[in-house]
């Protein structure tokens, strides 16, 4: 039976507390993708489980409503935006800042540095598509230079998910949701 949770090693990261600290602060704001399940979680907590291996574990709120299912993986796209905290870049008034990384995670000769809905705006604007909606998935939380925790973001494709129009509209609803408390923040 395939577990309904995603998880990370957080053996892997050196500032450990960080990388919990920041994987919480984004519970409200992004929904995550479980590739096994097929699944999207509105609504999910991020624990910290300590074993042989300590790990990151996010599990969907059995309360929660923001469950949809069937979702197949090809209605993702890498973005390669990540999202970083706001102090990493000396800017702790943010509690996020997203840059876009090279393929292998390092920054381009002249990043952009901004607000994590701009860089989805971006996204819209240049597909022409405003069914474009962040989540990010398990293989997605990572460490940039052996310093801080960052978070890349895939894209998902409302257009290309074979939905009743109800199920489709709770679900654009539920992720305009979320991209609006985000902007609420000033990210």
């Amino acid at each position: 039976m395939q577990q309904d949770t995603t998880t990370w090693n957080l053996d892997t990261f050196n500032n450990k507390q960080l990388t919990y600290n920041f994987a919480r602060s984004i519970e409200g704001f992004f929904s995550i993708y479980s590739p096994a399940l097929k699944h999207i979680y509105g609504d999910f907590t991020i624990e910290l489980l300590h074993g042989q291996k300590s790990r990151l574990v996010a599990t969907p709120s059995i309360y929660g409503l923001d469950r949809y299912i069937n979702i197949p993986e090809n209605t993702l796209r890498p973005s390669g935006l990540y999202i970083f905290t706001g102090d990493f870049f000396d800017l702790h008034q943010y509690q996020f800042k997203a840059a876009f990384l090279a393929k292998d995670l390092t920054f381009p000769k002249n990043p952009m540095i901004g607000p994590p809905s701009a860089g989805f705006d971006l996204f819209r604007k240049f597909s022409n598509n405003n069914e474009l909606f962040p989540v990010f998935t398990k293989n997605d939380l990572h460490e940039f230079s052996s310093m801080t925790p960052c978070l890349h973001i895939h894209l998902i494709d409302l257009r290309k998910i074979d939905l009743s129009n109800p199920e489709r509209k709770t679900l654009k609803l539920m992720f305009e949701e979320k991209y609006t408390r985000l902007k609420s923040i000033g990210c």
